[in-house]
């Protein structure tokens, strides 16, 4: 795949922002000072994924990055497996039992 990423609309941005209510759709984190927010695609664009407000999320930079190229489906397949397996929590800073 090209290194060439298509510019997401700020309109679509915006209304993801607001839709997800400025909060990361994986961990809940809030945006502040401390929490810098992104936009995170469902289907990531390696995978066929598009610019559109149903296939974007709002994500915390952790979230995204611990993401990678997983759809997010297969993200949230992932998390509740680290939870149950005792990770520590990257929002909490607490081991999960």
């Amino acid at each position: 795949m090209s290194k060439y990423r298509p510019k997401v609309a700020q309109k679509i941005r915006i209304d993801v922002w607001i839709r997800d209510k400025f909060k990361c759709v994986y961990c809940n984190m809030k945006y502040s000072h401390r929490v810098q927010l992104t936009l995170d695609h469902k289907v990531p664009l390696s995978k066929g994924g598009k610019n559109t407000k149903d296939n974007l999320v709002t994500a915390c930079k952790q979230c995204n990055g611990n993401k990678g190229s997983l759809t997010y489906d297969e993200y949230l397949i992932h998390m509740n497996r680290g939870l149950s397996k005792g990770y520590i929590n990257h929002v909490t800073g607490h081991r999960n039992a």
